[in-house]
């Protein structure tokens, strides 16, 4: 037994950062998405699905169904979080008017406040459990908020607990495995399920993987007794740390950071007939440099 809770895919208003009306379907990545993470969890023993109504998580949860043969159970009260007149409105133009939707004490006429969203959830949160099936795992298809709120007031985050928040960063088409019964601990958080992109399959496909099955022929022909085979695949697995999903610039972009702060660090001293030559460059070794202590 199991619980997936699972963000929708992108829709063309997450692309452009609108407030997102009630009615808004998936875009063509966001299908792409959802056909994607259906696959990733085909394994999963998904033998329930329970999903709000409004149609980009409606759509997300039937490429889960039709991947996995379940039918959906539809429930309102998993809807994202009603903004009312700020629907269909840019974060920027928002911005502009110093309106912040998601400020916890604005309550505009007209909007969900938090404690009727979180009263809402609440109750979202009992008919999860009631829906847990006695085998096999539950996925729940929902929204960013709903997310937030069920880790931020019914889940045991454990060491996830930092980076957790009414305001936690869930992307479109990531998912959360969660443990089926009390106290709800967090096994994974926020995994999100990515297609490589055209541009890392070409790069596989035209450079590396070439070269690397010439260097294979190369020890099968010097070591035919001793190589295993060996099969190439591409696994791309990014971060939630980073807005691009990047785990860092790896040690050929680093190596020269140092070296190049150390430069501009020199340069800025120019004028004043000093030069830093030892790292790390804490202020005590600037000032020594400067003749200041």
């Amino acid at each position: 037994m199991g619980l997936l809770i699972i963000r929708h895919g992108e829709t063309a208003f997450n692309r452009d950062r609108v407030m997102q009306p009630a009615e808004t379907p998936l875009s063509d990545r966001g299908k792409e998405q959802a056909i994607y993470l259906a696959q990733r969890l085909s394994t999963e023993g998904i033998t329930r699905i329970l999903a709000s109504d409004l149609p980009r998580a409606a759509m997300t949860a039937q490429a889960l169904s039709e991947e996995t043969g379940v039918e959906i159970e539809f429930e309102s009260l998993l809807q994202e979080r009603n903004f009312g007149h700020l629907r269909g409105q840019t974060f920027i133009e928002l911005e502009a008017r110093d309106i912040n939707p998601f400020a916890e004490h604005y309550e505009p006429e007209g909007v969900e406040t938090w404690q009727e969203f979180d009263q809402r959830v609440s109750h979202a949160w009992s008919r999860i459990q009631s829906t847990l099936p006695p085998s096999g795992t539950l996925a729940v298809v929902t929204h960013g908020l709903v997310c937030s709120a069920l880790l931020h007031n019914h889940l045991e985050s454990g060491p996830h607990a930092s980076n957790t928040g009414r305001l936690y960063p869930f992307r479109n088409a990531s998912f959360t495995l969660v443990e089926p019964s009390p106290p709800w601990q967090v096994k994974l958080l926020m995994r999100e399920v990515l297609q490589p992109t055209d541009a890392c399959r070409e790069l596989v496909e035209q450079h590396f993987r070439p070269r690397f099955e010439y260097l294979l022929g190369l020890l099968d022909e010097w070591m035919p007794a001793e190589m295993p085979d060996i099969e190439v695949a591409h696994i791309q697995t990014p971060t939630t740390e980073s807005e691009l999903g990047a785990k860092g610039a790896g040690e050929s972009g680093t190596g020269a950071a140092p070296g190049v702060v150390m430069g501009a660090v020199n340069n800025a001293l120019r004028p004043f007939n000093a030069v830093v030559t030892t790292q790390p460059m804490t202020p005590e070794i600037v000032l020594q440099a400067l003749g200041k202590v």
